[in-house]
């Protein structure tokens, strides 16, 4: 069962559900996902074109529905919430769904002299997507000390989470040493293929995933092999593991996508290896970030009975990039607040001091990137304040991590809330 409402901007609305007698749906279209357009290039001698850019194109709903009982009545009241020009906010509902998109209203007509009048209405949406109904509500948390986030402090190029899911554990006659840092020894000789679950892909708590794209996974020893020994990142297929990349020591390229599901990633020593205080490093990256080993550092980074950082998983459900917004409260004096992708380690951060009861909102939507000061009463826009080097943070489309800092001040003195839109492609 769905329903599809129609509200214009003085809040009139037009109701279709098939419980309502006095209009019924006969066709409608735009629903499915808006039409990209693909540029590209062409080139002499070369078969077919060289791809350039692409966007998705502005959504039309077009609706036809029949007017029923007091028709007259009917007709007019449609014409008063479907006024051409004017804003229109289009809701639907389902079991699942709960979305809507706003637009504007092209054209609306009605054949008056049918035994039975049927309206239609044209709908122009700038933005193709639909977005939730409800405004995503994340609070940042407070960390208390010796709980250990991995924020990396060399960069966070690391994308591998740790603690892993295993610890240091003895498997088919090899024992694999957590050192604590990230990397992992072995030793022994292996009676059957033994394995360490870095990241298991059957982890529903907290599986692994990755935003779509291409990395690299390296980190395995010298004499590394098919035979011997290797670092294996898979995903489940037909129900049982497939590996998509094996590094033997020079590192190893593939690519994901949201549609692969949970990934896993294991240290193999394979039937007859003999292993010696071999240590691996497993490390997943981005192919632009070098191959260098980035430990794990903790224990350095704790502030007064908190760390000094809170963080947040965000989850999108919509699977789009959208923008996010951040509001920024003071219940004491802080310095300098910055606000990090985890997983990226991009930031964006203000050089300001906050003082107590100041709110500070930071909009990072496609057209609507904003930096504002609300202090006593009045509100101050201080986009100058942003940081060199700062990025307008976006939710990328499988979910992301948040961490905030401050260069002074109690960190328990900043509660960051964060909001957002999921964002759909159709219906």
């Amino acid at each position: 069962m769905y329903k599809l409402i129609l509200e214009n901007e003085d809040s009139l609305q037009l109701t279709f559900n098939g419980l309502n007698g006095d209009y019924l749906i006969t066709n409608i279209t735009g629903l499915s996902p808006a039409k990209a357009t693909i540029n590209t290039n062409q080139a002499a001698l070369l078969d077919g074109a060289i791809y350039n850019s692409s966007k998705v194109q502005m959504r039309t709903i077009n609706i036809a529905f029949t007017i029923e009982k007091r028709v007259e009545i009917n007709r007019l009241f449609v014409y008063q919430v479907l006024r051409p020009k004017k804003p229109i906010t289009v809701y639907y509902q389902s079991n699942i769904l709960d979305v809507k998109i706003n637009g504007y209203v092209e054209s609306v007509n009605v054949t008056h002299f049918d035994q039975k009048q049927i309206a239609t209405v044209a709908i122009m949406c700038p933005s193709p997507y639909w977005q939730s109904a409800l405004e995503v509500i994340t609070e940042m948390s407070a960390v208390e000390d010796m709980f250990y986030f991995p924020f990396a402090s060399e960069g966070g190029k690391n994308l591998l989470p740790y603690p892993y899911d295993n610890t240091t554990r003895t498997n088919n006659g090899v024992t694999y040493t957590d050192n604590g840092d990230g990397t992992i020894t072995a030793n022994g000789t292996a009676t059957a293929y033994s394995d360490f679950n870095c990241q298991s892909r059957t982890d529903t708590i907290t599986p692994f995933t990755l935003a779509d794209g291409t990395y690299i996974v390296n980190g395995c020893p010298e004499g590394g092999s098919s035979t011997t020994y290797r670092i294996l990142v898979g995903i489940t297929q037909n129900g049982s593991w497939k590996t998509i990349a094996a590094d033997s020591g020079n590192g190893a390229t593939f690519t994901y996508n949201s549609s692969m599901g949970n990934l896993g990633v294991v240290i193999a020593v394979y039937n007859g290896a003999t292993v010696s205080d071999v240590t691996f490093k497993p490390m997943i990256r981005y192919t632009t970030r070098d191959a260098s080993w980035q430990p794990y550092d903790y224990g350095e980074i704790v502030f007064g009975e908190f760390s000094s950082e809170n963080n947040a998983v965000v989850q999108n459900f919509g699977g789009i990039e959208t923008g996010l917004t951040f509001e920024l409260f003071a219940t004491g004096t802080v310095v300098n607040p910055k606000i990090f992708n985890y997983i990226t380690n991009e930031y964006i951060g203000l050089n300001f001091t906050m003082l107590e009861g100041d709110l500070i909102t930071i909009t990072t939507g496609i057209g609507n990137k904003t930096v504002s000061l609300f202090r006593n009463g009045q509100t101050t826009n201080i986009f100058n304040s942003l940081m060199q080097g700062s990025t307008w943070l976006q939710l990328p489309n499988a979910g992301g991590v948040f961490v905030y800092t401050v260069d002074s001040g109690l960190i328990a003195d900043l509660e960051i809330t964060i909001k957002h839109y999921d964002l759909y492609e159709g219906v």
